[in-house]
């Protein structure tokens, strides 16, 4: 018996049915990177957004924590107490060395790097029977600042540029 000749193949048939073993052509690849630009594009965008409304919960947070501490002085001491802007310089830590006398006082010290700079002020009367706590910051480095007020009563007024 004489041996049996393998059939020739097409190179185009061959190549079609071990595409595996090609890999993939440029268009294909220009296909994925134009799509993955598209899908960045809109990404990023959305991304920031949240990174800015979990900055600006920092100041919506400590607002609170402030006005707490405040109302507990209020009941030990019938007055609000008025505290000065700290920290001065932010993005920093609340330094212990550094604090002044006023958040000592009400125990108010939030941990980690803060956004935001921290203040007391009287209500409109100018006596301590009420109080404005204000947060201070500048989120994106643009130089307009980030506004946040909370009086005694709990109410938070804003005027920040990024919502």
């Amino acid at each position: 018996m004489g041996k049996k000749r393998k059939r020739s193949v097409p190179l185009r048939a061959y190549l079609t049915a071990n595409r595996a073993l090609m890999g993939f052509t440029l268009i294909e690849l220009m296909f994925v990177v134009v799509l993955l630009a598209i899908l960045v594009t809109i990404a990023v965008p959305v991304y920031e957004k949240f990174q800015f409304k979990a900055k600006i919960s920092e100041a919506k947070a400590n607002l609170c924590a402030i006005r707490s501490c405040q109302e507990t002085y209020y009941f030990e001491n019938d007055s609000y107490r008025i505290c000065a802007l700290h920290p001065a310089v932010v993005p920093a830590a609340w330094d212990a060395a550094e604090i002044p006398e006023g958040w000592i006082e009400i125990g108010f010290a939030p941990a980690g790097k803060l956004r935001y700079s921290y203040e007391v002020a009287a209500g409109p009367s100018g006596i301590v029977d009420s109080f404005f706590a204000r947060a201070y910051g500048d989120l994106d480095g643009d130089g307009i600042q980030s506004l946040f007020s909370m009086n005694e009563e709990g109410s938070i007024t804003s005027i920040n540029p990024l919502e």
